[in-house]
């Protein structure tokens, strides 16, 4: 059988264009192959840390102290508020301790800390101290905020220390603000109680203790000032 010129030509251009069909699918197989066995390490990488580690710089580390590591790609996880962890590549929440009463944490904590002067850390596991009120006061690591005692004042929250009443001023009850100043007859020398002055003793508003009457003069008890004596 003969071909025609022309039939040659395009028999040979088919044999052409499937040949090349061919390289074009034998080098596209050959990228796939290439794709599919290429490891991302940012994806990869990541999901093979083992529990207790996570993915840093290149390379599985450690879990850091306050945190836990579940594994994979799950990174580094901080203990919640109000617990800590001391020991490195820990892998559940649960080796998150809390923090004792009179301690307190943020988050993410190697140890806790003392709750601050003026602030009580009533419970176990404390996340946000609370302040003390006016009329109290709590000293660093609280667990609880104290009455102002008497003889003192506490005239604003957060307070660390009681202030003691001045010389003639007093409380005689605990949580007070202010102290109250002694009155006239009276005797406040403990700045803890109003006392009267006894007979042949007085004391003016405001001064701490009775004083004797002077010669020539006396007094009841309770007196302000001292009464001069009839002539004769």
């Amino acid at each position: 059988m003969k071909f025609s010129t022309h039939q040659l030509c395009t028999f040979r251009l088919n044999r052409v264009l499937q040949f090349l069909v061919l390289i074009f699918i034998c080098w596209t197989y050959r990228d796939v192959r290439v794709e599919a066995t290429t490891c991302d390490c940012g994806v990869d990488c990541v999901s093979n840390c083992t529990a207790g580690q996570y993915w840093d710089s290149g390379s599985c580390t450690d879990c850091h102290t306050g945190h836990y590591c579940p594994g994979g790609s799950s990174g580094m996880v901080a203990c919640p508020g109000g617990t800590y962890n001391t020991a490195p590549g820990a892998d559940e929440e649960s080796d998150c301790q809390d923090c004792v009463a009179g301690e307190y944490s943020t988050g993410g904590a190697e140890s806790c800390d003392p709750c601050p002067g003026g602030y009580a850390c009533p419970i176990a596991g404390t996340t946000s101290p609370t302040p003390c009120g006016a009329g109290q006061y709590a000293n660093n690591g609280s667990t609880v905020c104290q009455d102002c005692p008497v003889g003192h004042r506490c005239p604003l929250g957060g307070m660390v220390e009681p202030i003691e009443c001045e010389d003639g001023y007093y409380t005689a009850t605990t949580g007070q603000t202010i102290c109250t100043e002694c009155e006239g007859g009276r005797s406040c020398a403990n700045k803890d109680a109003s006392v009267s002055c006894g007979a042949g003793t007085f004391s003016a508003q405001g001064e701490a203790t009775c004083s004797p009457c002077p010669a020539g003069s006396y007094s009841g008890s309770q007196a302000s000032s001292c009464t001069p004596c009839d002539e004769g």
